[in-house]
């Protein structure tokens, strides 16, 4: 929203496999794949457990 207006609306399309409800601003959806790049950062990124063990940095 900008100002209080609403700016971009991605919902739209129907909610389930029968094709009978369509999507509503309450809808619920899966992000489990959307997850996996958040987890990688969290796990892999710099200063994190995994970060220093077996790696040899230059400089």
């Amino acid at each position: 929203m900008v100002t209080g207006k609403t700016v971009v609306d991605l919902r739209g399309g129907r909610a389930d496999r029968a094709r009978s409800r369509e999507w509503r601003q309450d809808s619920l959806v899966n992000v489990w794949s959307a997850t996996k790049g958040v987890v990688a950062l969290a796990m892999f990124g710099p200063g994190t457990w995994w970060s220093g063990s077996s790696v040899k940095r230059s400089g």
